[in-house]
């Protein structure tokens, strides 16, 4: 677990805002959002994506939201983002 103390605070958080966006847009596609797909396939496949996707969005600057209400604010605007996506 070499990689575990070299992740920061400002890498957990756009790993978060985009398994946040990326989830939204995974539960809402129609091939994958009706009873046939079970849900841990759908949580599987949100963070396989997110994963992948992450490691191109370290390089962009973000700026971290002071409290927790910010956070919380920056979640919802991503998950209502990956909902019109």
């Amino acid at each position: 677990m070499a990689w575990f103390p070299s992740l920061d605070l400002a890498q957990f958080f756009v790993f978060t805002l985009v398994l946040v966006r990326v989830s939204a847009v995974v539960m809402t596609v129609p091939v994958l959002s009706g009873a046939g797909v079970p849900r841990q396939v759908r949580v599987f496949l949100s963070l396989a994506m997110a994963l992948l996707m992450t490691p191109a969005q370290w390089g962009v600057p973000v700026s971290m939201p002071d409290t927790l209400l910010g956070y919380l604010i920056t979640l919802g605007c991503e998950t209502l983002l990956g909902l019109v996506l």
